[in-house]
């Protein structure tokens, strides 16, 4: 796995560790404010898991060890690491960014 892909997991792991809380602090709310802050983390989830989708899909095609033979793999693999990179841009602000992933 390489370190962007590694950054992503971390980032998306803290993220996701957001959906929990906001599911407590809910718990606590008027029933209004209580159905925002449970939307707010059934979106979280649902975001997570499609942003783990698609690293998971560059990895797999990354992974493949005719990637780099097969012109279409090799597009393909070059279009996911676009992806990839967008999705590390949230998160330049963070310490382990690295100035490489800005596209």
């Amino acid at each position: 796995m390489d370190d962007l892909i590694a950054f992503l997991h971390a980032r998306l792991g803290n993220d996701r560790e957001r959906a929990p809380f906001l599911r407590t602090l809910a718990a606590l709310q008027p029933p209004d404010m209580k159905r925002e802050l449970e939307d707010m983390a059934d979106w979280i989830e649902r975001d997570i898991a499609a942003k783990l989708r698609i690293v998971a899909t560059y990895t797999e095609v990354d992974a493949h060890p005719n990637r780099l033979v097969y012109a279409f793999m090799q597009q393909q693999w070059v279009a996911l690491r676009a992806v990839m990179v967008g999705l590390a841009l949230p998160y330049a602000d963070h310490e382990d960014y690295r100035e490489e992933w800005k596209p």
